[in-house]
């Protein structure tokens, strides 16, 4: 969902989403590509961190790593979110997250809808549409560009590891298409809108589907009517806003590929910079929606866990080391014990380390160990105001007055991305048990769920209490706690400032992250000097962590 329209509607909020079922172990190679692990069973090793872990941080010209550190090299994940959404249980398919992916762009003329008005849409002509390609395709070196176009920046984002391209057609005339976009959240509308301009436009979409899968990759579908905040419209105009949706309704077609996951936004977000410039803060965001990536903020306008900044959170930088991580697009290093860690100054693909609790077990297999990242952790990155931190950094978005700090410093992460495995005993739907996942094996009648927290209320927020109801299937799930203040991922603040559910209030009386947020020279983070930052003063999974983390010059 936008950040730019605070407001809770069609971009799904579920406590839990369902994920993964299958019968192996998926993961990346080196190149980023799927492998599948050797099967648990063939397991010949363990590394075990028995305790806390004493970890020094800097950063220099050079990368340098000594002492207890699992390379990139050495690992491989345990499961990967490019890969849960095939057993997805709604169909829910993502845009492909590395390699050639393609987009099927289409700009929406509603001129001819019944309310339209001049004053309250763009041209359906050709200079528009020139307009959305660039915004979309271009190679980032147009001097008309404020940031990035959509291609450039996940080009640069993922190190060179997703490539987008595609076509934006002629204009569908919405009217063609029974007229409800008026109505609230009429995502109905909007799917029909895709399959009549197909149809209309005779789209051969075999072209959109490079992973062979029978679906297109990724739709985005962008109308000329101002959106509802320009606009002013009131709730009847609730429709035309920025969202990321599914249609779930068509099955796989090889011969001719179908819709599913799709964005839709106004052409009005490409000129948050003014007239003179192409902005594509709002379609990179929803496009990370697409790659399976979930909003960092709360619905509620009350926080944002991770600070306002993050390109998931409120438009603005790149993407974070977790979310490049979740896309198979950056291994970290993973401390294993007592080690010493310099990163690299200038951001890369190894600029990150994640350290885990105490007791966590690497199982080995195959010759390299096995990393479950849907797990409980703590992730440091290197933060610099270079690349695509650069213009956010020094620049505020005019889209809301957000932006990133001007200063090089470590970012210390709370991540918490669990998964619920929903076993099942047999081919009977709906029975069984549940368990977090710990990175085992997933037997093809089972199903996974991710845990949707930054994006709860947090007026809503309530004590710890068991999940006592999954609404779509009945399984047995006592024993699983979930409480409201968990957070998906969670900037931990330098200066610690922020309780557990008050991060970075917006519209109260704190602010957004900072250059205090960050971690520099002579600073030194552990769960007892940052408790508070913790709900409970722990981990949520109440496993200890006693590593300490002591940044030096």
């Amino acid at each position: 969902m936008s950040k730019n329209i605070r407001r809770l509607g069609i971009f799904s909020v579920l406590l839990l989403l369902p994920l993964l079922s299958g019968c192996k172990l998926l993961d990346f190679d080196k190149n980023g590509n799927n492998s599948v692990t050797p099967d648990p069973g063939s397991h010949n090793t363990t590394t075990t961190l028995d305790k806390g872990a004493k970890v020094k941080a800097s950063v220099g010209s050079d990368r340098s790593i000594q002492g207890n550190v699992v390379k990139p090299e050495e690992y491989e994940f345990s499961a990967s979110m490019k890969e849960l959404e095939r057993y997805d249980i709604y169909g829910s398919k993502i845009l492909p997250t590395t390699g050639n992916s393609k987009l099927l762009v289409i700009p929406i003329n509603c001129s001819n809808l019944k309310g339209s008005t001049s004053s309250s849409r763009y041209p359906a002509n050709e200079v528009s549409r020139s307009r959305i390609k660039t915004m979309f395709f271009n190679d980032g070196a147009d001097s008309s560009l404020y940031n990035e176009s959509v291609a450039s920046f996940y080009k640069k984002s993922s190190y060179g590891k997703l490539n987008l391209s595609g076509d934006v057609t002629n204009w569908y005339d919405a009217s063609l298409s029974f007229s409800k976009l008026t109505e609230i959240n009429s995502a109905s509308a909007t799917i029909r809108l895709i399959d009549d301009a197909i149809d209309y436009l005779n789209i051969d979409t075999r072209k959109y589907d490079s992973n062979n899968d029978g679906y297109i990759d990724g739709i985005w579908l962008i109308y000329n009517e101002y959106d509802y905040s320009k606009a002013k419209r009131g709730d009847n105009y609730d429709n035309y806003w920025a969202y990321t949706y599914w249609d779930t309704d068509h099955s796989a077609n090889m011969s001719q590929p179908v819709p599913n996951v799709f964005g839709w936004a106004s052409l009005s977000f490409s000129y948050e910079a003014g007239t003179a410039y192409i902005d594509s803060h709002t379609y990179v965001h929803e496009t990370g929606h697409m790659l399976g990536l979930n909003d960092y903020y709360d619905y509620g306008d009350d926080s944002s866990p991770a600070g306002a900044g993050d390109m998931m959170d409120y438009n603005v930088l790149d993407h974070n080391m977790y979310s490049k991580m979740l896309l198979g697009w950056v291994k970290p290093y993973i401390v294993s014990g007592d080690s010493t860690i310099k990163l690299k100054e200038q951001n890369d693909e190894y600029n990150a380390f994640i350290i885990p609790y105490n007791g966590l077990t690497l199982r080995s297999s195959g010759g390299k160990k096995i990393f479950n990242m849907f797990d409980e952790y703590m992730l440091v990155e290197y933060y610099s105001p270079t690349g695509l931190n650069l213009k956010d950094a020094t620049v505020r978005y005019k889209g809301n007055g957000y932006n990133g700090v001007n200063k090089s410093g470590f970012r210390v992460y709370h991540i918490d991305a669990r998964l619920l495995h929903l076993k099942s005993p047999s081919t009977t739907f709906g029975t069984g048990s549940a368990k977090y996942y710990e990175g085992e094996a997933i037997d093809e009648f089972d199903y996974m769920f991710r845990f949707i927290t930054n994006s709860g209320s947090s007026s809503e927020r309530s004590e710890s209490d068991e999940i006592k109801v999954i609404k779509q299937e009945k399984y047995d799930v006592k024993g699983i706690k979930y409480n409201d203040n968990y957070d998906e991922i969670c900037l931990i603040d330098q200066s610690n400032r922020y309780n557990n559910g008050e991060y970075y209030r917006v519209n109260k009386s704190t602010k957004p992250w900072d250059a205090n947020s960050l971690f520099m020279p002579g600073d030194i983070f552990n769960l007892k000097g940052y408790e508070r930052a913790f709900v409970n003063g722990k981990f949520d999974n109440e496993k200890t962590f006693d590593s300490n983390i002591v940044f030096e010059k």
